[in-house]
């Protein structure tokens, strides 16, 4: 099973002082509460067993982890650990499932909440006094995090302990409260309560909202100087990445701006940077929003393989609305491409609206109401939440004695430098190291002996082995992540721009073409041209087969799973919608042990699905939320049921005409690809074929194994035990016929009736 933390990662980023450590400077006026739970607080821990709730981001202003405090406290003893979503090390990507397992150094469990269960047992909680939560959030309703903390106080009130946050400031401030305040058909783990989309709140106070209906024995360790007008530059802390796709504190800020359409085609990227969709004029978008006069951002029109869309520069932290602009977008971008809006029906509640915390937005989109309507109809409630969160606040609006630092993007009076040849990959900027290392002051070298690039300064010693695969990266001999991906590149290293905010008290702004790297004397700009992957092409001199099955997940998913485990074989499900439910962990399976996942509508019901056109693209949208939901991922890849060209469609059809030429031109704007398949095993035919029939039919749909690319398909349902017991010979087969075995993905070159 997969483990998502690696050893040397726990050492880095658990054990040993992260490379995102904090900046000093501050800290006489500020502390954390993590600063301040063994000078101060002690008490509540002395004499017990502590669980401690914690990832990555739980260090203290020195960079020192909680879990390190604790296990070499001698007052108290360090029971177990807990992880939320994306793992201890944070490294996991959203809705991978995380694994269980026992930490080799503590000899204690690692729980995790984001695996078999998402709220603590029992067994768990057994011999365990006190919980302890200890992580930063980014202040948004959406982030998992305060789903963990309610269901640890849940949990914690249940079996009678006692539960300790040590609080810390939220990112965007105490005094941004906007967006749809959430309504309780809507609630579930991406919004766990009544809150609006940004509630202002720190995490300490959070539990004490929570506590309202929870009523568990709490305590929370406040922070010392802090004040709801600061914002997380204003602490004198660095920012640790919080998850994959908030590396940064820019990320945070900008995650509500873009991040909001869940099901609408109306995506991000770079992370939170752009927003954008198919049918999309980008410049027609960028005027929009700009003329829209939201406070302390600029759109830049820019197109990209997802569609139309804009880039977005923050030029004011202070005045800039994530959540307004994240409304505002949506709706511009709904009046531009008439996107299809996610509706919840017949009790299955959509991603978009639980994001949303409410119906009402989609509707009021599906209406075509102006931004500023839209805007309108949840001040009332955000007032009303205002007023209700007051009794939990633990800050006021004081300002606080720490130095303001400097704003995203406002940068005079530093020396400034204009680097090019920098390279944006993979939805992340990349920098040539040694150019922009030797600029902030770095030594960089090349050890000849040992053939490493090597780096210093002050505290910091970088290594960089080119000639490991992939390329890895140490800081004061300790193994950086998987994030820090170096590479290299006609003779130049180059490296993510973000990995310069570990290492130096600095921030990143990317500014069309270029990323913006400042720190307190510097502002490096870094031009780069982004890079364009080729598409994936079959080998020439080698035979490649796409095993598929179709019609899953069913009884049958874990016996094919263990066979293509057991052979080292990779495979392509195309699910039904229908069939996920009940069987989430097997397609969480599919995914961690690296099958592809198609979509193959949500009923299979070709009476439903081929009445007409809005009949299968509706129920084919329904089985992508059903598939989005497990992995976190919608669906590129999909397959007709009966196949593009398809007859039996015909009798279902409300109109004289065939539809099928129309769907798969509609299936290819949608941003699907579709694939048939040119070898079958002919277990769709009866029920009643047999394991040796199915063999042959492999074998003569192979030939003389002359073809180049090979996609068979077979089938994954409950009366399908013999494509099971089939299988092992098949693969056998195709191994000693010389065929390699890959997934299917939008790369592939499609085989298909029907074009």
């Amino acid at each position: 099973m997969r483990r998502y933390l690696a050893i040397i990662l726990t050492c880095l980023l658990v054990y040993g002082s992260p490379i995102g450590s904090y900046a000093e400077g501050n800290q006489e006026h500020f502390q954390l509460g993590d600063d301040l739970l063994l000078s101060n607080y002690h008490d509540l821990i002395d004499g017990k067993n502590i669980g401690l709730v914690t990832n990555q981001t739980g260090v203290n202003s020195q960079g020192k982890s909680m879990i390190d405090n604790l296990s070499g406290y001698p007052n108290t003893t360090l029971k177990a650990l807990f992880a939320p979503e994306h793992g201890l090390d944070g490294n996991a990507k959203a809705g991978d499932y995380v694994e269980s397992y026992r930490d080799a150094k503590l000899n204690i469990p690692v729980y995790s909440l984001y695996g078999d269960t998402r709220m603590p047992t029992e067994e768990m909680m057994s011999g365990i006094d006190v919980i302890l939560f200890d992580i930063q959030d980014i202040g948004a309703r959406s982030y998992t995090y305060i789903s963990t903390l309610n269901y640890c106080m849940i949990a914690a009130e249940k079996y009678k302990k006692q539960v300790v946050v040590l609080d810390r400031p939220n990112p965007l401030g105490g005094q941004l409260v906007d967006g749809p305040v959430l309504e309780d058909p809507y609630k579930s783990f991406v919004g766990i309560d009544n809150l609006p989309m940004a509630h202002g709140m720190t995490i300490g106070e959070l539990a004490q909202f929570f506590n309202r209906k929870i009523g568990a024995d709490l305590k929370v360790v406040p922070m010392k100087g802090y004040s709801r007008n600061m914002m997380f530059s204003d602490t004198g802390l660095a920012w640790v990445q919080t998850s994959p796709y908030i590396p940064t504190i820019e990320a945070a800020i900008d995650y509500m701006a873009t991040g909001l359409g869940e099901g609408t085609g109306i995506v991000q990227s770079e992370y939170f940077k752009w927003i954008g969709g198919k049918g999309i004029d980008s410049k027609k978008y960028a005027d929009l929003l700009n003329q829209a006069n939201l406070a302390g951002v600029q759109f830049t029109p820019e197109d990209r393989e997802e569609g139309g869309g804009v880039k977005l520069t923050i030029l004011d932290s202070r005045t800039f609305n994530p959540v307004r602009t994240g409304i505002y977008a949506l709706a511009i971008a709904h009046q531009l491409n008439h996107f299809e809006v996610p509706v919840s029906q017949d009790g299955k509640i959509t991603m978009f609206d639980k994001i949303m915390g409410t119906g009402k937005i989609g509707e009021m989109f599906i209406q075509d109401l102006s931004p500023a309507d839209i805007e309108n109809s949840y001040q009332a409630s955000v007032a009303q939440f205002k007023n209700d969160r007051q009794p939990y606040l633990l800050y006021g609006n004081e300002t606080g004695s720490v130095a303001q630092t400097q704003d995203l993007g406002k940068t005079t009076g530093i020396k400034k430098a204009t680097i090019d040849g920098g390279i944006f990959r993979k939805e992340k900027s990349y920098v040539p190291f040694k150019s922009v290392f030797s600029q902030l002051g770095y030594k960089v070298s090349w050890d000849t002996m040992n053939h490493l690039i090597k780096a210093s300064k002050g505290i910091w010693t970088v290594v960089i082995d080119p000639n490991a695969t992939p390329m890895n990266v140490t800081v004061n001999g300790q193994l950086m992540g998987s994030e820090i991906d170096p590479f290299l590149r006609d003779g130049i290293t180059y490296v993510p721009a973000f990995f310069v905010t570990y290492l130096e008290h600095s921030s990143t702004v990317e500014r069309g073409e270029a990323i913006r790297i400042i720190t307190e004397e510097q502002q490096i700009d870094v031009n780069y041209q982004t890079e364009k992957e080729p598409p994936k092409k079959v080998d020439t001199n080698g035979k490649i087969v796409y095993l598929t099955f179709d019609d899953g997940p069913s009884s049958i998913t874990s016996e094919l799973l263990d066979v293509l485990k057991e052979n080292g074989v990779k495979a392509t499900f195309f699910l039904v919608g229908r069939n996920i439910n009940g069987r989430e962990d097997i397609v969480q399976r599919e995914v961690e042990e690296g099958h592809a996942i198609g979509n193959h509508t949500y009923s299979h019901d070709y009476n439903s699905i081929y009445r007409n056109e809005n009949a299968f693209f509706a129920d084919l949208d329904r089985g992508a939320k059903e598939i989005e939901e497990i992995t976190g991922k919608t669906p590129t890849i999909m397959r007709f049921p009966g196949g593009s060209n398809n007859t039996v469609s015909k009798r279902a059809q409300e109109t004289s005409g065939w539809i099928m030429k129309d769907l798969v031109q509609d299936v290819s704007d949608r941003g699907y690809h579709y694939f048939d398949w040119n070898v079958s095993t002919g277990d769709a035919e009866t029920n009643s074929y047999s394991a040796e029939s199915a063999i042959e039919n492999v074998k003569k749909g192979v030939g003389d194994a002359s073809k180049k690319e090979v996609i068979i398909l077979a089938h994954d349902a409950s009366p399908k035990r013999n494509t099971v017991r089939a299988l092992p010979d098949i693969i056998q087969f195709l191994k000693d016929a010389g065929y390699s075995f890959e997934t299917l993905d939008e790369t592939t070159p499609t085989i298909a009736f029907l074009k």
